[in-house]
């Protein structure tokens, strides 16, 4: 069965939400996708559900 793994966290100040897409190297362990520009998202504070779920479904198509 395989797994994906997005990582979301929102930051201190500013209050902006990332949303990142993650791989599975060799040992089976998840790494971030890097650049998060094109493998991930940032929305504004004050996004909404509809949002933030819509956004998490586009990054889940980057997921390994």
């Amino acid at each position: 069965m395989k797994s994906k793994l997005v990582k979301i966290y929102q930051m201190k100040k500013g209050g902006q939400i990332f949303i990142n897409a993650t791989g599975i190297n060799k040992e089976g362990d998840f790494y971030s996708k890097s650049p998060a520009s094109d493998f991930g998202r940032c929305l504004c504070s004050s996004a909404t559900n509809g949002e933030i779920g819509k956004a998490v479904k586009e990054v889940l198509t980057n997921c390994d």
